[in-house]
C-alpha cells in the first residue's frame, strides 16, 4: 500500500507561518541588545500582543528536575523571570490563542494546555489540561479564527488536526485527523490571509532523491526534504485530502516563514546550511524546481522569522552539530542580499519578533538564555 504522502505527490506530478504588521505595544522592549539566563534550557518564547509578557518553553537544566514554563515579565522596557511552572515533561513548540487567553506546549507524547492569566498571576494551577496525542509532538500552531490546532508529529511522519475549540473548553482528545508527511514534519506557519498552512518535512523516502549527506555524527545519504502546502479549511473537514501542493525544499528542512504580503514562504534548509525562498503562488501543484531565491548561511539553520514590515529575513544558524560553539545570526533581504551578521549563543533553536515589530527574540538552547536583538542597529 502506497504512503497517502507520496500518492498525493504523485498525483501532483502527473497533473502538472510569523508575519503582519507590527502593533502598538503597551508594554515597549528599551532594553536593546540583552541576553537573559533563564532556568532550563529554551526551546521557544512566545511573545503576548501586548508586549508585556514572554512565555519560554524548556528542558532541564541544573536544578530543573524535568522542564516547564518560564514567564518573563517586561518591568521597565526588559524582561526578567518572575516564574517558573514546572512540569514533568518537556514542552517544545508553543503556541498562543489569538484572543491571547489560552497557550499550548507540544510535549512528546501530549499537549498541555496553559490558562493564560493563570500563568501571569504564578498559579500553580496554570495548566488546566493534558491531551494525549501519541509520540513526537514538537511543535504546534493555531488557525486564525482559533479552531484549529495544528500539531507536528516528529516520529508519526504526520501532522495532526484538532478542534481547538473543544480542546479547551473540556480538555478532551479532539482529533479530526492527520495529514501525512515525509519523515520529521516539523515547521509550521500560516500565510497572511490564514487560508493556507505551510509545513516542512526533513525528508520523503522514494520520492526525492538521495542527495543529502549526514549531518553531526551520522554518516550515510538521504533523500531531500519538502515544503507541503495545507488547504487549511478542507484540513477541518477533510485532513486527509487537504494537501494542495508539495514542493522539493532541499536537505533537511525544519521551519518555515512567510513574508507580511503573502508573496514569499522562507524555509531553512538545515542540512544545506541554505535559506530558501519560494513564490507561494507557484506552490500548488507538485515540483522538483529549485527555490526562488537560496542564500548560503551559517551551519546547521533552524529558526527564520520575518520581520513584520518585510524588510528584514532573519535566521538563527544553530551551529548544532558543532560540540558546544556558537551559532550566529544572519539577517537577508527580500532579495536575498545578506545585510548583517549578529553573534549569539550556543544552539540557537527558535526565533521570533516582539510586538513591536523591530526587536527579535532568540531562544539559545545550549546556553540556558533568551537573547533580544534590536534589528534596527546597523
Amino acid at each position: 500500500m502506497r504512503h497517502p504522502f507520496l500518492m498525493a505527490l504523485m498525483g501532483f506530478s502527473a497533473a502538472i507561518a510569523i508575519s503582519g504588521a507590527a502593533q502598538a505595544a503597551a508594554c515597549p522592549y528599551t532594553a536593546g541588545a540583552e541576553t537573559v539566563t533563564v532556568p532550563g534550557r529554551p526551546f521557544m518564547a512566545e511573545a503576548s500582543s501586548d508586549g508585556c509578557w514572554l512565555f519560554v518553553s524548556m528542558g532541564a537544566s541544573s536544578g530543573v528536575a524535568n522542564g516547564g514554563v518560564a514567564v518573563m515579565r517586561n518591568e521597565g522596557g526588559r524582561f526578567r523571570v518572575v516564574q517558573f511552572v514546572a512540569t514533568k515533561d518537556y514542552p517544545g513548540g508553543l503556541a498562543l490563542s489569538h484572543d491571547g487567553k489560552t497557550l499550548v506546549a507540544a510535549t512528546e507524547d501530549s499537549l498541555a494546555i496553559y490558562d493564560v492569566a493563570r500563568l501571569e498571576a504564578g498559579d500553580p494551577g496554570a495548566r488546566t489540561g493534558t491531551v494525549p496525542v501519541g509520540a513526537g509532538a514538537i511543535y504546534v500552531a493555531i488557525s486564525r479564527n482559533d479552531r484549529l490546532l495544528f500539531v507536528s508529529q516528529e516520529r508519526r511522519a504526520r501532522i495532526l488536526v484538532v478542534d481547538f475549540v473543544k480542546v479547551r473548553t473540556t480538555g478532551e482528545n479532539a482529533e479530526l485527523g492527520a495529514v501525512e508527511m515525509g519523515r520529521a514534519p516539523v515547521g509550521l506557519a500560516f500565510s497572511v490571509d490564514g487560508a493556507r498552512l505551510y509545513a516542512t518535512s526533513e525528508s520523503v523516502p522514494r520520492a526525492f532523491p538521495m542527495s543529502c549527506n549526514g549531518e553531526g555524527d551520522s554518516h550515510g545519504q538521504h533523500p531531500e526534504g519538502a515544503l507541503t502546502i495545507i488547504d487549511v479549511a478542507l484540513a477541518g473537514r477533510n485532513p486527509a485530502a487537504s494537501i494542495l501542493g508539495i514542493r522539493k525544499a532541499g536537505c533537511n528542512p525544519v521551519r518555515v516563514a512567510v513574508s507580511p504580503d503573502d508573496r514569499t514562504v522562507w524555509v531553512t534548509a538545515r542540512g544545506d546550511f541554505r535559506l530558501e525562498g519560494f513564490a507561494a503562488k507557484q506552490l500548488e501543484g507538485a515540483s522538483t524546481a529549485a527555490p526562488d531565491i537560496s542564500v548560503k548561511v551559517g551551519p546547521a539553520p533552524i529558526g527564520v522569522a520575518v520581520r513584520p514590515d518585510g524588510t528584514q529575513i532573519w535566521v538563527a544558524a544553530s551551529n548544532r552539530f558543532g560540540h558546544g560553539k556558537p551559532g550566529a545570526l544572519t539577517a537577508v533581504s527580500p532579495t536575498g542580499e545578506v545585510l548583517r551578521t549578529v553573534a549569539t549563543g550556543v544552539f540557537p533553536r527558535d526565533i521570533g519578533f516582539l510586538p513591536d515589530g523591530k526587536t527579535l527574540v532568540v531562544a539559545q538552547f545550549d546556553s540556558r538564555a533568551v537573547q533580544f536583538v534590536p534589528t534596527d542597529a546597523p
